[in-house]
């Protein structure tokens, strides 16, 4: 059989209008069970804080949105810690059976032990192929951790060595795309997704490691990372939401971070390294 495996989405075509993010017809296209990976080392084992926002600026506050911070980091996101909020999470790019893996999702899936692994496997089968079982399709997240729905709120037993209770699994596209700005499309989605997975939990601080910028991506990195940054600028927020954290492995992705922060309307703060 072909490596390939077809799998129809629901309304991925995605649009950006005003601060909301609209849903098209729907379309299919082709999705490979592989492994997430990354093309960079670290350039240093401990997170550190770069920049510092304060979003969405005064013509979002006019809309209506809910103005939360910014803050761009060097470092692993698995690195992540808000203990003065209950509720946070990690945004970690996956695959779509949202275990194992490499990368961030490999060091995530072992910190979090067999407890993170119970809840994965616990969640909604989406569908099965050749390569597995498909827990969340590309363009899609999920998430797992205590009252998810944010209705309820209950201590519960914690992911291993995982520093956040809520854990986000968000896919991106493969290079099999139709094309580039199909890519981009379900990259948009894929981000946008894991805030509004963030919205139902009312989580108050989410960090994000980026999303399709290794090379197996359907987009170059310098586009994946300015999509992803630009969907979390334009992102009106909710009103728990307090936080909102990048994280770039490789020093070109913060660098190029930094650039495309300079292309919005933020309020800047001093980078306090101890935030």
């Amino acid at each position: 059989e072909s490596s390939l495996t077809q799998v129809n989405l629901l309304a991925e075509s995605l649009t950006l209008s005003g601060n909301s993010i609209t849903t098209r017809q729907p379309v299919a296209r082709m999705q490979r069970m592989e492994d997430v990976v990354t093309t960079d080392t670290p350039d240093a084992v401990h997170e550190h804080l770069v920049a510092d926002f304060i979003v969405p600026n005064s013509h979002y506050e006019e809309n209506k949105s809910y103005p939360f911070k910014l803050k761009i980091h060097g470092g692993a996101v698995q690195t992540f810690s808000r203990p003065n909020f209950l509720r946070s999470a990690i945004v970690v790019a996956s695959n779509e059976a949202c275990t194992g893996g490499v990368g961030v999702l490999r060091a995530v899936t072992e910190l979090g032990g067999p407890s993170l692994l119970s809840a994965v496997e616990a969640k909604p089968t989406a569908a099965h192929s050749t390569f597995g079982t498909i827990r969340c399709l590309a363009g899609d997240a999920i998430i797992v951790g205590p009252g998810e729905s944010g209705e309820e709120f209950e201590e519960s037993e914690e992911y291993g060595q995982v520093k956040t209770p809520y854990i986000i699994f968000a896919v991106a596209p493969w290079s099999e795309a139709e094309n580039e700005d199909h890519s981009l499309l379900f990259l948009r989605s894929a981000y946008f997704s894991a805030l509004e997975k963030a919205k139902e939990a009312k989580l108050e601080a989410v960090a994000f490691s980026l999303l399709g910028a290794n090379k197996r991506g359907g987009v170059h990195w310098k586009k994946a990372v300015r999509t992803g940054f630009d969907t979390i600028a334009r992102y009106p927020g909710y009103q728990e939401l307090k936080e909102v954290h990048v994280y770039a492995f490789a020093s070109r992705e913060v660098e190029e971070l930094i650039m495309a922060s300079k292309e919005y309307d933020f309020l800047e703060k001093t980078a306090d390294t101890t935030s």
